[in-house]
Protein backbone atom coordinates (compact mmCIF):
# COMPACT_ATOMS: atom_id res chain seq x y z
CA UNK A 1 0.00 0.00 0.00
CA UNK A 2 1.55 3.33 -0.63
CA UNK A 3 1.77 6.36 1.21
CA UNK A 4 -1.61 8.01 -0.75
CA UNK A 5 -3.53 4.85 -0.37
CA UNK A 6 -2.80 4.88 3.24
CA UNK A 7 -4.05 8.71 3.75
CA UNK A 8 -6.84 8.17 1.98
CA UNK A 9 -7.79 5.02 3.60
CA UNK A 10 -7.00 7.01 7.07
CA UNK A 11 -8.99 10.11 5.50
CA UNK A 12 -11.94 8.01 4.88
CA UNK A 13 -11.86 6.45 8.28
CA UNK A 14 -11.97 10.18 9.88
CA UNK A 15 -14.92 11.04 8.01
CA UNK A 16 -16.78 8.06 8.31
CA UNK A 17 -16.25 8.92 12.24
CA UNK A 18 -16.76 12.50 11.78
CA UNK A 19 -20.21 12.02 9.78
CA UNK A 20 -20.95 9.27 12.93
CA UNK A 21 -20.00 11.91 15.39
CA UNK A 22 -22.37 14.59 13.90
CA UNK A 23 -25.23 12.42 13.09
CA UNK A 24 -25.05 11.35 17.09
CA UNK A 25 -25.07 15.10 17.87
CA UNK A 26 -28.35 15.86 15.47
CA UNK A 27 -30.12 12.85 17.37
CA UNK A 28 -29.18 14.25 20.57
CA UNK A 29 -30.55 17.94 19.71
CA UNK A 30 -33.29 16.60 18.51
CA UNK A 31 -33.96 14.48 20.90
CA UNK A 32 -33.18 17.51 23.19
CA UNK A 33 -35.49 19.58 21.33
CA UNK A 34 -38.47 16.68 21.76
CA UNK A 35 -38.46 16.92 25.26
CA UNK A 36 -38.61 20.51 25.87
CA UNK A 37 -40.90 20.82 23.74
CA UNK A 38 -43.21 17.84 26.17
CA UNK A 39 -41.75 20.14 28.92
CA UNK A 40 -43.14 23.08 27.32
CA UNK A 41 -46.39 21.50 26.26
CA UNK A 42 -46.51 20.06 30.22
CA UNK A 43 -46.05 23.61 31.74
CA UNK A 44 -48.58 24.95 28.95
CA UNK A 45 -51.51 22.58 30.48
CA UNK A 46 -50.77 23.27 34.22
CA UNK A 47 -50.94 27.11 33.69
CA UNK A 48 -53.83 26.78 31.45
CA UNK A 49 -56.40 26.47 34.07
CA UNK A 50 -55.32 29.77 35.41
CA UNK A 51 -56.19 31.51 32.10
CA UNK A 52 -59.80 29.95 32.17
CA UNK A 53 -60.04 31.49 35.56
CA UNK A 54 -59.12 34.83 34.34
CA UNK A 55 -61.34 34.35 31.54
CA UNK A 56 -64.32 33.50 33.39
CA UNK A 57 -63.36 36.34 35.80
CA UNK A 58 -63.31 38.67 33.00
CA UNK A 59 -66.53 37.52 31.41
CA UNK A 60 -68.53 37.04 34.63
CA UNK A 61 -71.85 37.05 32.79
CA UNK A 62 -70.19 33.69 31.39
CA UNK A 63 -69.99 31.90 34.44
CA UNK A 64 -71.38 28.22 33.51
CA UNK A 65 -69.25 25.53 32.79
CA UNK A 66 -71.05 25.69 28.91
CA UNK A 67 -67.27 25.85 27.50
CA UNK A 68 -64.87 23.89 25.79
CA UNK A 69 -61.74 24.53 25.79
CA UNK A 70 -58.22 23.30 23.52
CA UNK A 71 -54.12 24.28 24.73
CA UNK A 72 -51.89 24.36 22.63
CA UNK A 73 -47.86 25.36 22.73
CA UNK A 74 -46.52 26.68 19.56
CA UNK A 75 -43.32 25.87 18.77
CA UNK A 76 -42.34 28.15 16.11
CA UNK A 77 -43.74 31.46 18.84
CA UNK A 78 -42.51 29.88 22.10
CA UNK A 79 -45.41 30.45 23.44
CA UNK A 80 -48.79 28.83 25.00
CA UNK A 81 -52.64 29.45 24.04
CA UNK A 82 -56.10 27.99 25.04
CA UNK A 83 -58.91 28.25 22.49
CA UNK A 84 -62.08 28.81 24.24
CA UNK A 85 -65.70 28.22 22.76
CA UNK A 86 -68.16 29.37 25.01
CA UNK A 87 -72.28 28.18 23.51
CA UNK A 88 -75.31 29.45 24.84
CA UNK A 89 -78.60 29.03 23.76
CA UNK A 90 -78.54 33.08 22.58
CA UNK A 91 -75.40 33.35 21.67
CA UNK A 92 -71.91 31.64 20.64
CA UNK A 93 -68.42 33.01 21.50
CA UNK A 94 -64.88 32.21 20.97
CA UNK A 95 -61.31 33.46 22.02
CA UNK A 96 -58.13 32.73 21.89
CA UNK A 97 -55.76 33.97 24.64
CA UNK A 98 -52.09 33.54 25.19
CA UNK A 99 -52.26 31.59 28.63
CA UNK A 100 -48.96 33.34 30.13
CA UNK A 101 -50.08 36.80 29.33
CA UNK A 102 -53.66 36.38 29.30
CA UNK A 103 -53.27 38.63 25.81
CA UNK A 104 -56.33 38.21 23.43
CA UNK A 105 -55.50 37.61 19.69
CA UNK A 106 -58.57 36.93 18.43
CA UNK A 107 -62.48 36.93 19.65
CA UNK A 108 -65.47 36.11 17.97
CA UNK A 109 -69.21 36.90 19.36
CA UNK A 110 -72.43 35.48 17.58
CA UNK A 111 -76.07 36.14 18.18
CA UNK A 112 -77.31 32.62 17.91
CA UNK A 113 -81.05 34.04 16.41
CA UNK A 114 -79.57 36.62 13.71
CA UNK A 115 -76.49 34.77 12.09
CA UNK A 116 -75.11 38.05 10.39
CA UNK A 117 -74.98 39.76 13.71
CA UNK A 118 -71.73 38.90 15.09
CA UNK A 119 -68.50 40.83 15.79
CA UNK A 120 -65.23 39.41 15.02
CA UNK A 121 -61.83 40.80 16.06
CA UNK A 122 -58.10 39.67 15.00
CA UNK A 123 -55.31 40.74 16.98
CA UNK A 124 -51.95 39.20 15.94
CA UNK A 125 -49.87 41.90 17.89
CA UNK A 126 -50.94 44.41 20.28
CA UNK A 127 -50.42 47.10 18.06
CA UNK A 128 -52.85 45.69 15.54
CA UNK A 129 -56.77 44.81 15.28
CA UNK A 130 -58.75 44.13 12.36
CA UNK A 131 -62.12 42.66 11.82
CA UNK A 132 -62.63 39.48 10.11
CA UNK A 133 -66.16 39.14 8.22
CA UNK A 134 -66.78 35.17 8.79
CA UNK A 135 -66.31 32.43 11.93
CA UNK A 136 -64.53 30.59 8.86
CA UNK A 137 -61.71 33.61 8.51
CA UNK A 138 -61.89 33.72 12.23
CA UNK A 139 -60.68 29.79 12.72
CA UNK A 140 -58.36 30.44 10.02
CA UNK A 141 -56.72 33.07 12.01
CA UNK A 142 -56.64 30.74 15.28
CA UNK A 143 -55.69 27.65 13.44
CA UNK A 144 -52.31 29.51 12.86
CA UNK A 145 -51.67 29.58 16.54
CA UNK A 146 -53.18 26.15 17.33
CA UNK A 147 -51.40 24.16 14.97
CA UNK A 148 -47.55 24.38 15.49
Amino acid sequence: MTALQSANVLFQGLSMRAAIGVAIIIIGLGSLAKSQSLQEQEMCAKQTPNALQYWKEKNRDQQSNDYWFQNHYNTRLKKCFVNIRYNKSTFSAAVLIDVYEYRTYAVYFEMNTQKSNFRCDLMPSSLEKRSCSSKKEFDAFVSKYMEE
